[in-house]
């Protein structure tokens, strides 16, 4: 009887080692890897009631996933986010309990775009994210097959455009990175609250421009630069900047003064600033700055 039941554990264990050997070849094939993003992808286009895409995908070591021509449209339709490849840290064995959790993010070639619409009250991209945490049953998006979950720790930036349109505030924000890395300590959506442990900026090139347009009075927003929505909070411990390069131009004013600083037309270069313990509340950025350097053109 003994021998018998040594038996049966031997090959219980030997054909779950097949099936396990299996399943690593399986799993492997990029084929299967590009079926399972795609119905991950479509679970979260369901979720957020908007397109997602994926041409490709490589899922390594069960927790890496390197997705090729990643595409995402905000509510509008419009481009939100594209990648050449979007790099995903995951939790391979949430998918077995129907749950994806992702804990860090990388671009690279990728452009973002950020829009506010002129009342002041909608931005796309906090709209679209917000439904990965919402309980609403009127939205129009079909139930989704997976529970998604934002468990960011970390995020990088490489070759990376970022554009931030406020018709709110006349502004057009464009930001290109070559290089960003970003340790989180807290990735909340639903609270609006993102802290970040550190974060090292190289050769980022800035340009913000204050469109023209008709001044209302007492409704003016006097050029302010509304970073964030009202109730969006960035707090942040350590952030570094080098080699960097800061535009502002204001289309409302052609006149450009020919010597001293024209702080409605500043070009600045060789930019590396260090600060810590600040935070981004809306239109207002706290920051304790350790050191700062830069060239002005005039």
């Amino acid at each position: 009887m003994k021998k018998r039941a040594l038996k049966i554990l031997f090959w219980f264990l030997a054909v779950l080692l097949l099936l396990s050997g299996i399943f690593l070849i399986i799993i492997r094939l990029p084929s299967v890897q590009t079926y399972l993003a795609q119905r991950a992808t479509d679970a979260l286009s369901s979720k957020l009631g908007t397109k997602v895409s994926i041409e490709r995908v490589k899922i390594s070591f069960f927790h890496e996933a390197d997705l090729v021509n990643f595409y995402m449209e905000d509510l509008q339709h419009d481009t939100m986010i594209y990648a050449n490849e979007l790099q995903v840290s995951f939790d391979v064995f949430d998918l077995f309990n129907k749950e994806v959790t992702v804990h860090g993010i990388t671009l690279q070639g990728a452009k973002v775009f950020m829009h506010r619409d002129s009342s002041g009250k909608h931005m796309n991209m906090a709209e679209v994210f917000s439904r990965l945490a919402s309980k609403d049953t009127t939205a129009p998006a079909k139930p989704a097959k997976f529970a998604w979950k934002i468990d960011l720790n970390y995020t990088a930036l490489e070759n990376t455009s970022f554009r931030y349109l406020d018709e709110k505030g006349h502004m057009d924000l464009k930001v290109y990175v070559p290089l960003c890395e970003i340790d989180l300590k807290t990735f909340d959506l639903q609270k609006k609250l993102i802290a970040i442990e550190s974060a090292e900026i190289k050769s980022a090139d800035v340009s913000i421009d204050i469109l023209k347009h008709v001044k209302v009075p007492n409704l003016d927003t006097n050029h302010i630069i509304h970073f964030l929505p009202a109730d969006m909070q960035i707090a942040y411990e350590d952030v570094s900047m080098s080699e960097s390069r800061f535009r502002f131009t204001d289309h409302g004013t052609d006149t450009i003064l020919p010597k001293g600083m024209d702080f409605k037309h500043l070009d600045i270069t060789g930019i590396n600033l260090e600060v810590d313990k600040g935070a981004v509340i809306a239109d207002t950025v706290f920051a304790n700055i350790q050191n700062l350097s830069a060239k002005d053109r005039s």
